[in-house]
This record gives structure tokens, C-alpha cells and sequence, in this order.
């Protein structure tokens, strides 16, 4: 259980933050062929994860449309209450890693 619900989150983390740098244009091919394979594995792990772990989380199923985590807590940041406050918080965190530093537009 502690493998489901702590270690896949962040797993999927990690390969967000090393995977996500296939934005930055600074980086030579070769590293940013990797960061975009580890992006797509990302990807795979974050879809699965919304419609799964992240349903028993937030207690609630992601809405149409809403394939991947990001995009569940980009509409959640929006909303009141705890869903929202912890929705913000991992917004910030992935808003700080992100080259842009925009992954999700309404993390206040």
C-alpha cells in the first residue's frame, strides 16, 4: 500500500522535474532526447495515477477532459475549501521547477 499511495506520487515527481527540462532550449540534443523520453514515461505514470491514486486523495473523480494531474489541479486551484489549499501547494511546487515557471497558471 505505502508502494501505491507515497512512493508512485513521487516517482512521479522526480521524473516531472528531470523530464520537464526538455523545455529549456539551453540544453544540448543529446541530453534533451532524454528528458523527453523520461517526459513520456512521466506522462503514462501521471494519467494512471490521476485515475487512481489521486482519486482516493482528492476523494473525488477528475472531470471530462481532465486527463492528467496538472490539469485536475489547475481547475482545483480555483475552487475553495482543502482541495484547493493543497491543489496551491503542489502548484507552487511544480510551478518552481518548471523552466517557465507557469506548469500551473492558477497556483496562487
Amino acid at each position: 500500500m505505502i508502494l501505491i499511495f507515497v512512493k508512485l506520487p513521487l516517482l512521479l515527481l522526480i521524473l516531472y522535474i528531470i523530464g520537464i527540462q526538455y523545455e529549456r532550449t539551453t540544453l544540448p540534443a543529446s541530453v534533451r532526447t532524454i528528458c523527453e523520453a523520461i517526459a513520456i514515461l512521466a506522462l503514462l505514470l501521471d494519467v494512471t495515477l490521476n485515475y487512481s491514486v489521486f482519486t482516493v486523495y482528492f476523494l473525488q473523480l477528475p472531470e471530462t477532459g481532465e486527463y492528467t494531474f496538472s490539469e485536475r489541479i489547475n481547475r482545483l486551484c480555483l475552487t475553495s475549501g482543502w482541495r484547493s489549499a493543497i491543489s496551491n501547494f503542489i502548484g507552487r511546487i511544480l510551478n518552481f521547477f518548471a523552466p517557465g515557471n507557469n506548469h500551473i497558471p492558477n497556483a496562487k
